[in-house]
């Protein structure tokens, strides 16, 4: 038995197809996409589309991740106040493609099991048993661990934090997926997992790819989802760019002086930027 496992495309086209040619060429038994796959990137709309023709098509399975709980939150509450509108742009400009497919996906499961012969459990979800925000860290304590994935799969495989890795907690094989759109372990190749049944065992490897990143960058502007007075965006560009993550941080150092007016959203992440230049 042969999986393949995806997470984490963030609107971004050109890795998504990589990945999908890849995935075709290995032709698994089964495919799951493990959340996230709206947000951040500029072109939300068709990897939804994209992503669901295979799901309606080729028996593909989807689960829930934190930035389509986010899509619906957005759906269902809006913003509570032009701050956080501002902060949370590259959602809404996802939201803004998306349109009419929002609703879809509150009809996605949180975790999806298969079973090898045996009966041994593989569990996916988007982050841990805790929910699509719990992210499981590779050097995380061993009863935190557990408590995360509890009760114990043969395979336990989660995504979320953009980092690919391999761990085992006891009898379960822990695997985490890395970042199809926007990895963040300063390698910009697309990620995703295989795992495989095979002699009476469960065994997982990750898989890199390079791809079109030039494609990408004319898909942020020509689909104007980056453009010179979005502040934020020009943020999660760099993110992007450099598979890093920038935007904790900020929010770490600029959002509470930007919350109490001390200084301006421009001006908190220009000066953030710059620092990134040094």
């Amino acid at each position: 038995m042969k999986i393949a496992i995806l997470a984490d495309i963030h609107g971004n086209r050109q890795a998504l197809e990589t990945v999908m040619a890849h995935i075709d060429n290995w032709q698994p038994d089964h495919v799951i996409v493990n959340g996230d796959t709206v947000n951040r990137g500029p072109c939300s709309l068709e990897c939804w589309q994209t992503v669901s023709e295979r799901v309606a098509q080729d028996g593909w399975q989807h689960t829930l991740g934190n930035h389509e709980v986010y899509q619906l939150d957005i759906l269902e509450n809006g913003f509570k106040s032009e701050l956080e509108r501002q902060i949370f742009l590259p959602l809404l400009k996802a939201h803004q493609q998306l349109e009419g497919c929002v609703p879809a996906f509150s009809q996605l499961p949180t975790q999806l099991s298969l079973y090898a012969p045996d009966g041994s459990e593989l569990r996916v979800t988007h982050a841990s048993m805790n929910g699509q925000r719990d992210s499981i860290f590779e050097d995380s304590s061993l009863p935190t661990l557990r408590e995360q994935i509890a009760p114990s799969p043969a395979v336990f495989v989660t995504s979320h934090t953009h980092i690919t890795f391999q761990r085992q907690v006891d009898e379960t094989l822990l695997v985490n997926t890395g970042s199809v759109g926007t990895p963040a372990d300063q390698d910009v190749r697309a990620s995703y997992a295989q795992v495989v049944w095979e002699n009476g065992r469960w065994h997982a490897k990750t898989i890199r790819l390079d791809y079109d990143r030039e494609g990408t960058i004319r898909d942020y502007k020509e689909s104007r989802f980056l453009s010179d007075d979005d502040f934020f965006i020009q943020l999660v560009f760099k993110e992007w760019h450099d598979a890093y993550f920038y935007v904790y941080k900020w929010m770490d150092l600029y959002y509470d002086e930007v919350k109490a007016g001390k200084i301006g959203l421009e001006t908190a992440v220009t000066h953030y930027l710059n620092t990134l230049q040094k």
